[in-house]
């Protein structure tokens, strides 16, 4: 039986476990907007950053992709920016618009991508700064 052959309402709906999969990925991806991964960027994100197992080992299809991103704070723009603001009666909207908009943070390492499974993603405590040190799996 299929989505769209459904009982009317006050009946029961009998499907099998991989429908309700794929119909709770799709009420998910509808309720937060997101997009879809085709299957070569799935093959991407195949194994756990954490565990180097497959996605999915587990038993639960279901994982994370985290971007980490790791800055540094420019001071000196900063304090620019401050003076200004302060040169101004302490309007900091006031600067930001009269302001050059400079940079004021510079990333200090490259974007990482990690896959995460159901899994790790539950059972351990990890530190951002600890992320940092994970070989990503992502191919591509």
């Amino acid at each position: 039986m299929g989505w769209a052959d459904h009982a009317p309402v006050g009946e029961a709906i009998v499907i099998g476990f991989g429908e309700l999969v794929l119909g709770v990925i799709w009420l998910v991806q509808k309720m937060m907007g997101g997009e879809l991964m085709k299957e070569r960027e799935l093959r991407q994100h195949a194994t756990c950053s954490m565990c180097r197992q497959k996605i999915g080992a587990c038993g639960i299809p279901l994982f994370y992709r985290l971007t980490v991103e790791r800055f540094v704070v420019k001071l000196d723009e900063v304090r620019r920016q401050t003076g200004l603001a302060m040169l101004l009666g302490g309007n900091g909207v006031i600067a930001q618009a009269m302001g050059t908009d400079e940079e004021m943070a510079a990333p200090v390492m490259e974007k990482l991508v990690l896959v995460v499974c159901e899994s790790c993603s539950t059972g351990q405590t990890h530190f951002i700064a600890g992320l940092a040190e994970i070989e990503s799996t992502v191919r591509g």
